[in-house]
Protein backbone atom coordinates (compact mmCIF):
# COMPACT_ATOMS: atom_id res chain seq x y z
CA UNK A 1 0.00 0.00 0.00
CA UNK A 2 2.86 2.36 0.68
CA UNK A 3 3.95 2.45 -2.96
CA UNK A 4 0.42 3.11 -4.18
CA UNK A 5 -0.10 5.92 -1.67
CA UNK A 6 3.24 7.45 -2.56
CA UNK A 7 2.48 7.35 -6.28
CA UNK A 8 -1.00 8.79 -5.72
CA UNK A 9 0.35 11.62 -3.57
CA UNK A 10 2.96 12.52 -6.18
CA UNK A 11 0.26 12.44 -8.87
CA UNK A 12 -1.86 14.87 -6.83
CA UNK A 13 1.13 17.18 -6.33
CA UNK A 14 1.83 17.15 -10.05
CA UNK A 15 -1.77 17.70 -11.12
CA UNK A 16 -2.35 20.55 -8.68
CA UNK A 17 0.90 22.15 -9.85
CA UNK A 18 -0.25 21.74 -13.43
CA UNK A 19 -3.43 23.73 -12.76
CA UNK A 20 -1.87 26.26 -10.38
CA UNK A 21 -1.40 28.92 -13.06
CA UNK A 22 -5.01 28.68 -14.19
CA UNK A 23 -6.29 28.99 -10.63
CA UNK A 24 -3.95 31.90 -9.97
CA UNK A 25 -5.17 33.70 -13.10
CA UNK A 26 -8.80 33.12 -12.15
CA UNK A 27 -8.71 33.86 -8.40
CA UNK A 28 -5.58 35.93 -7.85
CA UNK A 29 -2.54 35.25 -5.72
CA UNK A 30 -4.03 36.28 -2.37
CA UNK A 31 -6.92 33.84 -2.66
CA UNK A 32 -4.61 31.05 -3.76
CA UNK A 33 -2.31 31.63 -0.78
CA UNK A 34 -5.33 31.63 1.56
CA UNK A 35 -6.54 28.43 -0.09
CA UNK A 36 -3.16 26.79 0.45
CA UNK A 37 -3.26 27.71 4.13
CA UNK A 38 -6.87 26.55 4.42
CA UNK A 39 -6.12 23.20 2.80
CA UNK A 40 -3.24 22.56 5.19
CA UNK A 41 -5.19 23.61 8.28
CA UNK A 42 -8.17 21.48 7.27
CA UNK A 43 -5.96 18.46 6.67
CA UNK A 44 -4.04 18.82 9.93
CA UNK A 45 -7.29 19.25 11.86
CA UNK A 46 -9.23 16.31 10.42
CA UNK A 47 -6.46 13.74 9.89
CA UNK A 48 -6.00 12.87 13.58
CA UNK A 49 -9.72 13.15 14.34
CA UNK A 50 -10.88 10.72 11.66
CA UNK A 51 -7.85 8.52 11.04
CA UNK A 52 -7.84 5.49 8.78
CA UNK A 53 -9.22 5.86 5.27
CA UNK A 54 -10.69 9.31 5.90
CA UNK A 55 -7.47 10.52 7.46
CA UNK A 56 -5.59 9.51 4.32
CA UNK A 57 -8.13 11.35 2.16
CA UNK A 58 -7.74 14.51 4.21
CA UNK A 59 -3.96 14.04 4.00
CA UNK A 60 -4.36 14.36 0.23
CA UNK A 61 -5.23 18.03 0.82
CA UNK A 62 -1.63 18.57 1.91
CA UNK A 63 -0.42 17.13 -1.41
CA UNK A 64 -2.74 19.45 -3.32
CA UNK A 65 -1.53 22.42 -1.28
CA UNK A 66 2.09 21.39 -1.86
CA UNK A 67 1.65 21.35 -5.63
CA UNK A 68 -0.02 24.76 -5.62
CA UNK A 69 2.54 26.22 -3.23
CA UNK A 70 5.52 25.08 -5.27
CA UNK A 71 4.36 26.90 -8.40
CA UNK A 72 2.83 29.99 -6.79
CA UNK A 73 5.57 30.69 -4.24
CA UNK A 74 8.40 30.10 -6.73
CA UNK A 75 6.77 32.51 -9.18
CA UNK A 76 6.22 35.08 -6.43
CA UNK A 77 9.84 34.76 -5.35
CA UNK A 78 11.06 35.28 -8.91
CA UNK A 79 8.84 38.34 -9.37
CA UNK A 80 9.99 40.07 -6.19
CA UNK A 81 13.67 39.08 -6.12
CA UNK A 82 16.37 41.22 -7.67
CA UNK A 83 17.94 39.55 -10.72
CA UNK A 84 21.41 39.35 -9.11
CA UNK A 85 20.08 37.30 -6.19
CA UNK A 86 17.46 35.22 -8.01
CA UNK A 87 19.63 32.18 -8.75
CA UNK A 88 20.90 32.02 -5.20
CA UNK A 89 17.42 32.33 -3.71
CA UNK A 90 16.01 29.66 -6.03
CA UNK A 91 18.77 27.21 -5.21
CA UNK A 92 18.22 27.61 -1.48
Amino acid sequence: WFGLLWAASNMMIGLSGLYARQLEARWGIQKILLMIAGLCLTAYFFMPLLGGFWGVLFGALICIARGLNTIVSRDLLNQTMEPELRATANSI
